[in-house]
């Protein structure tokens, strides 16, 4: 086996590592006290999980295995006017994608707000495939899941929405 191979057997060994762990995080804050639910969570990047439930985001820090911050959606995502999410998405190319209702904001995470132009509807035109009512959503590599309440779509990802 190559050296290149066994990096790249790494690199995956990694991922799956942090899924794990993450998903791990997210069964442990759902069945935590009074066993509340969340509304979404969003995967930030290898230092944050975003949980979010009504109007507030919970910032989780990885490395430290702690609860670091308790805001409002405006206040963590600058530009997003949600009042509610009910599913958010990381497509690792830099943007976040936050669904409520029939809408949708793009947040470039570089430039830490909202992009311009945004919310959008969730049509044929923005998604195709996808409808509203999302209720929760799954970045998988080169594949995105979007749950509802009896069915999911999986989207396959060429390009930006």
């Amino acid at each position: 086996m190559s050296n290149i191979k066994k990096v790249e057997d790494l690199m995956t060994l990694k991922i799956i590592f942090m899924k794990t762990y993450i998903i791990l995080i997210l069964l442990l804050f759902a069945f935590s006290v009074k066993a509340q639910t969340v509304d979404a969570v969003v995967y930030y990047n290898d230092n944050y999980v975003y949980f979010f439930k009504d109007n507030k985001v919970v910032e989780f820090n990885l490395p430290s295995d702690k609860v670091e911050n308790s805001m409002s959606i405006q206040e963590a995502f600058p530009g997003v006017t949600f009042q509610k999410i009910d599913a958010a998405i990381n497509f690792g190319n830099g943007k976040i994608y936050f669904f409520y209702n029939d809408a949708y904001f793009r947040f470039d995470i570089e430039n830490d707000k909202a992009d311009a132009g945004y919310p959008r509807a969730i049509n044929s035109d923005s998604w195709q495939g996808l409808q509203s009512g999302i209720n929760s959503a799954m970045n998988w590599p080169a594949k995105a899941y979007f749950f509802y309440p009896n069915e999911y779509i999986r989207y396959v990802r060429f390009s930006d929405a």
